[in-house]
């Protein structure tokens, strides 16, 4: 998925004000037409509904640094892991239990880590 540029934004402001449709306008920019209705919904001004492109562009930058980040599988969630296959949970529980707990792993992650650790054991 690409994002909107900042130029794009500005394309989508000048095109607004021409009255030209928001179809015309994903065409124009070769995105879906789902793409600008979108983009409208989440960075109109709040006050006047206006679509203002520099106001749209800083709100995106603002939601880019907020998204989560990828964070690695650290030996404790690796330890964590091992734990609750000891107790003979799934991957599959594990994953919704530290969900809860606010803690983001992955099934598959688990599940390399455990047939790692199997294979390493069993040519021991």
């Amino acid at each position: 998925m690409a994002h909107l540029s900042e130029m794009q934004r500005y394309k989508i402001s000048w095109m607004l004000e021409k009255k030209i449709s928001k179809t015309q306008i994903s065409k124009e920019l070769g995105v879906d037409r789902s793409t600008i209705y979108r983009e409208l919904d989440r960075n109109r001004n709040g006050n006047s509904k206006a679509y203002d492109p520099e106001l749209a562009h800083q709100k995106y930058k603002k939601r880019m640094r907020e998204k989560p980040k990828h964070i690695r599988f650290t030996d404790g969630m690796k330890q964590l892991a091992r734990d609750k296959l000891a107790l003979q949970w799934s991957p599959e529980q594990i994953v919704g239990w530290c969900r809860r707990l606010g803690i983001i792993m992955s099934t598959t992650t688990i599940m390399s880590m455990a047939m790692v650790t199997t294979t390493i054991t069993s040519t021991q």
